[in-house]
């Protein structure tokens, strides 16, 4: 995924990540969109819900690009965001 393929918006760009997510048989795209898009923003991931209207820069839309790719390879979620909750808690993925 490219920075020039995602809107400008943040919700927008969580629909398109998602979108591709799915396409690529990922069973819990938009929930992995979601994290991956608050990881790229030092967002929590509800915030990316709550801000839609957001505008996503150049850079922004690019980290997020790489972050969707590395996903589409089947990279897992916690790897790519170098943490996992475990019953609230969260660990560093190393």
């Amino acid at each position: 995924m490219t920075a020039g393929a995602l809107p400008a918006d943040l919700d927008g760009v969580l629909r398109a990540a998602a979108r591709e997510l799915g396409a690529a048989g990922i069973e819990s795209a938009r929930l992995d969109a979601r994290v991956l898009i608050a990881h790229a923003l030092g967002l929590a991931p509800e915030a990316v819900l709550l801000d839609g209207r957001r505008a996503i820069g150049a850079r922004e839309r690019r980290t997020i690009g790489q972050l969707i790719a590395r996903r589409v390879r089947r990279e897992p979620v916690a790897r790519i965001v170098r943490r996992r909750e475990f019953w609230s808690l969260a660990f560093r993925v190393t």
